[in-house]
């Protein structure tokens, strides 16, 4: 017997961690040719609750993987512990113990898993609690969604059920979606148009372009996002996208700019071309718009960046430039951006510049880079020649370009002394 097998030492005073121990044991020693005793179930049930109410967090995490395979191996009925776990869900309790109560329940296989977990939901006053039970809602997969459709009639818990249908990422959850795109309140709608735009289906893009003319910049800033990943549509989302660069709230702006760079259309590079060249274009954007060019990646783009890249612009965007031009990729443009990042070194204000274009003339391998990463290592900044270093180790022919030049007679000492020590770094 269960009972008469557990040890004299197991008393209230023992380490939470200790029990659960002594009880793992005892739970292999279980003759399997029969079921346990009602007294042993009783037992079983209230020594492993005991450990999670008074358990340190590593004693609770057994229990949470411990008392499902107990269900599992039907030494407890599943009914039975969720009644166990639902009585001992308390407002007043410790935020860590409620979450493994939910997440024990959540592991459960059994049908009033859902409702246990859809009442924990409704009854609960703390917002965390809630919050943690529509996430393992959520994890129950598409038999939940029935449930939390139902939920969406109610608007004290229309958000929550949004946000855990949001969770679920299947297709069957966008008509329950769709209905709450127009909700009065602005919280709602914009979790509605961010879990739909994860989906391609006919029905969302109009429900996206529809909201780009939102009162409230989430849902807008919502739609924007998922409007970036419908290049299929370019053609027909590029002008209204182009509309909310120029948006009251720079956030939205922001969207937009990274939006059309996924789009990576002539229309859309044209959009963000404007934008770069317009002076009333705030610093940040015109960082994120660099960085949205870089998206792109045609001739066209590349000289944009290129006529931007002077010394009265702003640090932050030189600094984006550089780093745009190092990160091409087409064979075809690497050289063209090598040249422009070579032609633009010496001109640089200041130190920090000096070495991201060092690092993007490294990252780009061009042969025609050596000479002028050859020149940086002349700079007074040490950390401008250990950058040079960096990048003319990324291109291949450079080591004997090096060799070369050490070994080259009435060299001045500076140039000599450089290249020893970029030699030595190899």
């Amino acid at each position: 017997m269960l009972t008469s097998a557990m040890p004299k030492s197991l008393t209230s005073s023992a380490a939470p961690s200790e029990v659960l121990s002594q009880f793992v044991s005892q739970l292999a020693t279980i003759d399997n040719s029969r079921a346990a005793s009602i007294t042993e179930v009783d037992e079983l049930l209230d020594r492993t609750l005991s450990v999670l109410e008074n358990g340190d967090f590593q004693a609770r995490w057994e229990v949470s993987k411990l008392l499902p395979q107990i269900v599992s191996a039907e030494l407890i009925t599943p009914q039975l512990a969720i009644d166990a776990l639902f009585d001992l869900l308390d407002e007043d309790m410790e935020e860590e113990l409620a979450w493994f109560i939910v997440r024990i329940l959540g592991q459960i296989e059994h049908p009033d898993v859902l409702a246990a977990l859809m009442e924990t939901l409704k009854s609960a006053q703390s917002e965390e609690l809630r919050a943690m039970a529509a996430g393992v809602i959520a994890a129950q997969g598409t038999k939940a969604i029935a449930p939390l459709t139902n939920l969406l009639g109610e608007a004290e818990w229309r958000l929550l059920a949004v946000q855990a249908l949001s969770q679920i990422r299947h297709s069957e959850t966008i008509a329950p979606l769709l209905e709450v795109v127009q909700d009065a309140d602005p919280q709602i709608r914009a979790a509605a148009i961010e879990a739909l735009s994860s989906f391609h289906d006919v029905r969302i893009p109009p429900v996206l372009l529809n909201a780009l003319g939102d009162i409230a910049a989430p849902v807008r800033r919502e739609a924007i996002v998922g409007l970036g990943f419908h290049q299929q549509l370019a053609d027909a989302i590029v002008p209204r996208l182009q509309a909310c660069l120029y948006d009251f709230n720079l956030e939205v702006c922001r969207q937009a700019a990274i939006a059309l760079g996924r789009l990576q259309s002539p229309a859309a590079a044209d959009a963000l071309f404007a934008l770069l060249r317009s002076p009333h274009t705030p610093i940040p954007l015109q960082v994120e718009t660099v960085r949205a060019l870089n998206w792109i990646q045609t001739k066209a783009t590349i000289e944009v960046l290129q006529q931007h890249l002077k010394p009265s612009a702003d640090e932050s965007v030189i600094q984006e430039i550089l780093l745009a031009l190092g990160r091409i990729e087409p064979d075809d443009l690497k050289l063209i951006a090598a040249q422009i990042l070579a032609e633009s070194i010496a001109a640089l204000p200041s130190s920090t510049l000096k070495q991201t274009a060092a690092l993007s003339l490294g990252q780009l391998e061009q042969p025609d880079s050596i000479e002028p990463l050859l020149n940086l290592l002349a700079d007074p900044d040490e950390s401008v020649r250990l950058h040079a270093i960096a990048g003319l180790k990324q291109i291949e022919s450079a080591f004997d370009r090096l060799q070369t030049l050490a070994a080259t007679e009435n060299l001045p000492n500076q140039w000599r002394d450089a290249i020893a020590t970029a030699l030595a770094e190899w």
